[in-house]
């Protein structure tokens, strides 16, 4: 029964909004394989290894800013 109606109302929708119909479609199936894929919603952990690169003085303190707030 659902199917049929989404056909139905499909047909009567313009080219443009059958466009966008067919995004949103594939917008849940992208979503559902997701969530298969990681039922709990969670991140894997070291998944974006590597994928970034930290500055050497990353963690040095950045006394030019506390400078620009003061006013100097």
């Amino acid at each position: 029964m659902t199917d049929k109606l989404i056909l139905k109302n499909l047909q009567t929708l313009p080219e443009q909004l059958k466009k966008e119909a067919l995004d949103f479609i594939l917008f849940l199936q992208m979503r559902a394989e997701n969530k298969k894929n990681n039922p709990r919603g969670k991140r894997k952990f070291g998944s974006s290894k590597g994928k970034y690169k930290l500055s050497k003085d990353f963690d040095a303190p950045q006394s030019h800013i506390f400078r620009m707030e003061l006013g100097e």
